[in-house]
């Protein structure tokens, strides 16, 4: 929400008495939007003349953080009317159908995977049990259950920005990793899942189990090696001297 506001709002909006903001004013803002070509990962490897513009996920995600501020507005009787109300959101993006592996082209990747365990893990992992990135590379030992064969995913891993972080609730944040670079304005965290039906539990079996028991050896070895240097979080997938393996890096090892 604070880079929303802080990319895509207050450029346009951010100097503005809340008073004089118009219903005139939302849709030029909109429009505006509508044109704004993307700086993310989408622009990378594209064309020059062929940049895509904000998405509409994107442009619904503005329209209601801004519905919710005018609310506000108007519960402080800052406001008596709000200049977005009679505005329609923007419509929900079409979802395509997406290309989904089956299960011979999986066994193939994973088998392609042998020289990167962590890799090889994590990709199973997410395939069996359906599992998101960052609650793949969160799982944490003492959520693994050898005996019944399940692990609770209770947590998740992301980087996030230090001062998007500060407004979380402390109950959301698990844990916060040590920065390797001491000026980042980001931080890895093991934090609550967004939604409550994360919070649940996955069963393995079979060929991934013996992955799991596997890793979990290793894991001791490089203990063994690394001794007092080795940083021990309690990670299942981690890197040889334990540091976390964050999202980005899993992706560009995929």
């Amino acid at each position: 929400n604070k880079n929303m506001i802080k990319n895509h709002i207050l450029p346009d909006l951010g100097n503005r008495a809340v008073q004089s903001v118009s219903p005139r004013d939302i849709d030029l803002l909109f429009h505006k939007l509508r044109m704004k070509p993307c700086s993310g990962p989408k622009s990378f490897n594209k064309r020059e003349n062929d940049i895509p513009t904000l998405s509409t996920t994107t442009l619904r995600h503005v329209y209601f953080v801004l519905k919710k501020a005018f609310e506000k507005a108007i519960e402080w009787e800052i406001l008596e009317t709000s200049p977005i109300a009679h505005m329609d959101p923007p419509p929900k993006r079409i979802i395509r159908n997406k290309t989904i592996w089956d299960s011979e082209t999986v066994s193939l990747a994973i088998d392609d995977m042998k020289d990167k365990p962590e890799l090889k893990l994590a990709v199973h992992l997410a395939f069996m049990c359906s599992l998101r990135i960052g609650e793949t590379v969160g799982i944490t030992l003492d959520k693994i259950n050898l005996k019944d064969n399940y692990i609770d995913i209770h947590q998740t891993l992301q980087r996030d920005e230090e001062e998007a972080l500060a407004l979380l609730p402390k109950d959301d944040i698990y844990f916060i990793f040590p920065k390797k670079i001491a000026t980042s304005k980001s931080v890895l965290v093991l934090k609550r899942p967004k939604t409550e039906t994360s919070i649940r539990r996955v069963y393995f079996e079979g060929e991934l189990r013996n992955e799991i028991i596997e890793r979990i050896r290793a894991i001791e070895k490089q203990k063994e090696y690394f001794g007092s240097n080795y940083k021990d979080y309690g990670l299942l997938i981690a890197l040889e001297d334990g540091s976390p393996v964050e999202p980005k890096l899993c992706e560009k090892w995929f």
